[in-house]
């Protein structure tokens, strides 16, 4: 993200704005700047995790936004993954 004077960088999850370091989001979200990239990193994601995610930059010209879409979902088991692959090389020898 570049800009001059340097953007100012807010992050929201479904319109909510994460404040990382404080309170609920202390250990939840980190926010770490790459030179011209920000990146959000959520820890431990699960199901409750999914929603949007909003970047907003914003100096004293302006502002920009861009939006993404998360969708955390469970674990498949491996054993139910095995189950399939084996099911599928057994049509393909047959």
């Amino acid at each position: 993200m570049t800009g001059i004077p340097q953007p100012d960088v807010t992050w929201y999850f479904n319109d909510q704005l994460i404040t990382p370091g404080t309170g609920a989001d202390t250990d939840k979200y980190r926010v770490k700047r790459d030179g011209d990239a920000v990146c959000l990193y959520v820890r431990d994601c699960k199901p409750s995790d999914s929603g949007r995610y909003r970047c907003r930059a914003s100096n004293c010209d302006g502002e920009a936004s861009c939006d993404a879409n998360l969708e955390v979902v469970d674990k498949m088991c491996v054993k139910e993954l095995c189950f399939v692959v084996i099911k599928v090389l057994e049509r393909k020898l047959d």
